[in-house]
């Protein structure tokens, strides 16, 4: 891994072929405050010029690539952040409309999401969603309990989530929730609940994410000081065993470790992320992965707003991703699917089967009822994503032992 500083020096490690599928993501860095739990690069309380200047140099850096790239379309879009919506109306607007614009010229993505927080949503930003393009709202919900919330220190209470949700009801768009699970002691009941609530807003995807406690974080201090107690392992599994049963009943596939939805209703774009498809991602510390001249090049753009501004096209990290590597993820991502790991693909890509990858090791997980594999590729069944994380740990000295060649990605 080494520093890149600039356009051509990206330009020189890419690939350059085109005509490939590039999915796109935007990441919009500004917060109006920063959650407890958040350490998600972000910048908050910045000035209406700042804003302004991101605005401008980051459709200026996603015209740049996409001329650079030439895909032969691309299938989705993700604005994400911080919190996008925090943008101002004119500011919103302009995001929206230029990235369309620029987007556009390559074909009309079949799925365009944006993430707004609760307390920032209104008509005026909503109808901008329909001009702009946008097919799918991922909407920052995380609780309902308002001494959660708090504790948090989310922007939004109860009030100002309903408020949003009756705005997004008149949109037409496709709707989707996230919550947060693995909340500290004396509230973690409150999930189930909440979804009987979530359930009457017609939102067609849940993601329901385990709260971390990150290093560098207020939440992490708070829980290091024991003002703040998490729950035990026992715990969180007959929290998740409620959750899943609670979904089933109603319909929905938990098509991934953490995201649910109804038949149709999956994201499209965090599917191609879980496939290993290549992405584009522009704005401060953006992460891109796509096809470079020595193999898949993982590119980060610079983690600092005034030097994005400044100097647009800046990454501060490249990585060529060598074979192993690249297999060892293949499989760590595709494996938190419903889907799991697609065995026609997986055999035009690396030039072997599932089976001969995995050996022993797959043949365990299916003895244990985790996994099936055959000819078909390897997915897990609802016991191997609840204990995915102790099932990846047998991977990578397996991995590292193969000898594989550069792989025929895309």
């Amino acid at each position: 891994m080494k520093p890149f500083l600039d356009m051509e020096a990206v330009r020189a490690i890419l690939e350059g072929r085109g005509g490939y599928p590039v999915s796109v993501y935007v990441h919009v860095p500004f917060c109006a405050r920063r959650c407890r739990y958040c350490d998600f690069f972000s910048v908050a309380g910045a000035g209406v010029r700042v804003m302004e200047g991101y605005v401008e140099r980051v459709l200026e850096v996603l015209e740049q690539m996409l001329a650079l790239l030439r895909p032969s379309e691309i299938p989705t879009v993700y604005v994400g952040g911080g919190t996008p919506n925090v943008l101002p109306l004119r500011l919103w607007e302009r995001l929206l409309k230029g990235i369309r614009e620029r987007v556009e010229v390559w074909g009309r993505p079949v799925e365009w999401t944006v993430e707004v927080n609760p307390e920032w949503v209104d008509e005026e930003k909503v109808e901008v969603l329909g001009e702009g393009g946008v097919t799918r709202v991922s909407l920052g919900v995380q609780g309902l309990d308002e001494g959660f919330l708090r504790l948090m220190g989310r922007g939004a209470g109860r009030r100002e989530v309903e408020r949003a949700v009756e705005v997004l009801a008149g949109w037409g768009g496709r709707v989707s929730v996230d919550l947060l699970a693995g909340r500290p002691r004396g509230m973690s009941g409150d999930v189930v609940r909440e979804l009987e609530e979530v359930s009457g807003w017609g939102a067609g995807h849940v993601s329901v994410y385990g709260l971390t406690v990150e290093e560098g974080t207020v939440l992490g201090a708070m829980v290091r000081r024991g003002e703040v107690v998490m729950p035990d392992e026992e715990e969180l599994a007959g929290e998740w065993e409620a959750i899943c049963r609670w979904f089933g009943e109603r319909g929905f596939v938990r098509y991934e470790v953490s995201n649910f939805a109804l038949p149709g209703e999956e994201c499209l774009h965090n599917l191609r992320y879980w496939r290993l498809e290549p992405y584009l991602g522009v704005g401060p510390s953006a992460v891109s992965t796509l096809p470079g001249k020595e193999g898949p090049v993982r590119v980060r753009q610079v983690r600092d707003v005034g030097r994005f501004v400044a100097e647009g096209g800046v990454w501060e990290e490249v990585e060529v991703i060598g074979p192993q590597a690249f297999l060892l993820e293949w499989f760590m991502m595709g494996l938190r699917t419903r889907e799991g790991v697609e065995g026609e693909r997986f055999r035009r890509v690396w030039g072997v089967g599932v089976e001969e990858v995995l050996g022993e090791v797959g043949r365990r997980w299916c003895g244990w009822g985790a996994a099936e594999m055959g000819e078909s590729g390897i997915r897990l069944s609802e016991h191997g994503l609840d204990i995915l994380d102790s099932l990846l740990k047998a991977l990578p000295i397996l991995i590292w032992e193969k000898q594989i060649g550069k792989p025929l990605w895309p």
